[in-house]
């Protein structure tokens, strides 16, 4: 495989793309994640005590992936629901 293009793309915090994309006065209810294995990564950057969805989606086809998004989800009071292909689906209990 030949690399044909590198270009640099800007890079932000969960947090900061609801704040500028979900209605301030509202909750939503779920949250899908799909980076490519920064899952976990993504979902830290998140304020959780501001934007908390009912349901979060997010990938978690390894053991290394239900640790870390798995361990961190359930840290912050969601709990994994269900399975679908290679995503968890985590449920708050708030």
């Amino acid at each position: 495989m030949t690399l044909v293009r590198k270009s640099l793309k800007p890079m932000f915090r969960l947090e900061t793309i609801l704040k500028s994309c979900a209605p301030a006065d509202k909750t939503f209810e779920l949250l899908s994640v799909d980076v490519e294995g920064l899952d976990e990564m993504v979902l830290r950057s998140n304020d959780w005590n501001r934007w908390r969805p009912r349901f979060v989606l997010a990938e978690a086809n390894t053991d290394e992936a239900e640790k870390g998004t798995g361990a961190f989800l359930q840290s912050i009071g969601y709990q994994r629901v269900g399975t679908f292909g290679v995503n968890g689906l985590y449920r708050t209990a708030q």
